[in-house]
């Protein structure tokens, strides 16, 4: 989030992003920016403040909580309606990239699709978006390499872009075509060093990326990013039973060193692995 202290006359923060395609910026800034485009989809939210724009649709003006587009080579401009300034966050996706994570799949590419409005209102959106890039702020960046990471950020992008493209676009969601999910549990457990992407899982059963993880979570309660974190630790847990060193069961189970594996430990069970190593070996081991 934005600082709610005095906002500058400009400042840009690029947010790490695990996927090419994808770039995430929060600006704060009091000027005014010029008549420009991007080649990229666009779609944001105003944090603090407010701005009136010039767009391809029409001049509008942009307030805290709303959220804010623009289509692949629509002009734009943007002048702060107060004094202090505005603060705003956005995403850019690649347009190739953007239909692939919303959802649209070869049948539907000759199709055009865009973003019906400048301006929204579109609070579930906002709180799915700030929350991403939330945690894109506060990720260590040895993370991005992780298999993990950039299923996470694949899962929570297509969640996104299908509900721009198909709530605030022009585009539609192809029927459903049948798929075993055990297939793909077995996938994601085979290769959870580092597991594939959504597209790599999806495709050949013939389903979008979104389709695919609404219909993974509904058989097995998860997205496909936290079934296999649960599974690493899970598999963790079963390599400290056997006394296998900290560091080696780390590298072995796809985390990028052993205090990632602590931390990650911590956050979803409560409890280190040191804590828990000596009460999981067998007592054969721990007597000597």
């Amino acid at each position: 989030m934005c600082n709610s202290s005095a906002i500058p006359p400009i400042k840009a923060e690029l947010l790490p992003s695990s996927l090419l395609g994808v770039q995430a910026i929060r600006i704060s800034a009091k000027r005014s920016f010029g008549k420009h485009w991007h080649s990229t989809f666009g779609f944001g939210v105003m944090e603090q403040g407010g701005h009136r724009s010039a767009s391809g649709r029409g001049q509008v003006e942009v307030l805290a909580g709303s959220v804010l587009t623009h289509n692949p080579g629509e002009v734009h401009d943007g002048v702060s309606l107060q004094a202090e300034g505005r603060c705003w966050v956005m995403l850019h996706v690649d347009v190739h990239l953007m239909r692939s994570l919303g959802g649209q799949t070869d049948a539907s590419s000759d199709t055009d699709v865009e973003f019906t409005r400048p301006v929204l209102q579109d609070p579930q959106l906002v709180v799915q978006l700030q929350l991403l890039l939330a945690s894109w702020a506060q990720r260590d960046v040895r993370e991005l390499d992780d298999g993990l990471t950039r299923l996470a950020d694949e899962s929570a992008l297509s969640l996104l872009c299908t509900r721009m493209l198909t709530q605030h676009g022009t585009a539609r969601l192809p029927s459903n075509a049948p798929a075993s999910m055990v297939n793909v549990r077995d996938m994601l457990a085979a290769e959870a060093v580092n597991p594939p992407s959504l597209q790599a899982l999806a495709a050949p059963l013939g389903l979008s990326r979104y389709q695919l993880l609404r219909r993974f979570t509904e058989v097995y309660g998860l997205p496909p990013h936290a079934w296999v974190r649960t599974y690493r630790l899970e598999r963790a847990r079963a390599l400290m039973a056997k006394g296998t060193p900290l560091a080696a069961i780390a590298a072995e189970c796809g985390f990028a060193d052993q205090s990632h594996m602590t931390r990650a430990f911590r956050a979803l069970l409560g409890y280190s692995p040191g804590a828990i190593q000596l009460v999981l070996q067998p007592r054969s081991r721990r007597s000597h």
